[in-house]
């Protein structure tokens, strides 16, 4: 997901290897490629990561305990998509109840782009960490980590859909 067009967010998951030893590996930037305006077998851009910022204190070898901090950054080669398609993070969180949508790429689909536009923010829950994180009812599969949840204010709020949002997850 798009944070502007330089730079990319994604799930810290995404962009670390679980290993067993006490250091957990991250993966070289310039493996994580993004695509906007995929059409079969064409694209309207592509960009390569160039530097990775993970959210501080996610250990992917704790994924749950420290979901909250399951976030990167990604630094993109070059800028992707225009300043008029980029919605802003909202820093408040909704009320419970409120509407919200999700879209995103999912593994059993990675090249269209699935949406829910019929769910709610359903609860909270705090990770090991002290994190706040929002529950809701959201459909989605496995890979639509990096999806945003968006909401009427015209602004997105960065969920870990495939994992803690929805109560079955």
């Amino acid at each position: 997901m798009h944070c502007d067009t330089g730079r990319a967010i994604n799930g810290g998951d995404c962009c670390t290897l679980r290993v067993q030893s006490p250091h957990a590996a991250q993966l070289p930037p310039r493996s994580l490629h993004f695509l906007i305006g995929h059409n079969g077998s064409r694209d309207a851009g592509h960009a390569v990561g160039v530097s990775i910022k993970i959210g501080a204190g996610y250990d992917p070898r704790r994924p749950k305990e420290t979901i909250g901090s399951d976030w990167a950054l990604v630094s993109l080669d070059k800028s992707l998509g225009s300043e008029d398609r980029i919605l802003p993070i909202v820093s408040d969180l909704p009320e419970d109840g409120t509407n919200v949508m999700l879209g995103g790429y999912q593994q059993d689909h990675p090249l269209l782009l699935m949406v829910d536009t019929q769910c709610q923010i359903d609860g909270r829950f705090v990770d090991a960490t002290g994190r706040v994180l929002l529950r809701h009812n959201c459909t989605g599969t496995h890979g639509v980590s990096g999806a945003p949840l968006l909401i009427e204010r015209g602004g997105i709020l960065a969920s870990r859909s495939d994992r803690c949002g929805r109560r079955d997850g």
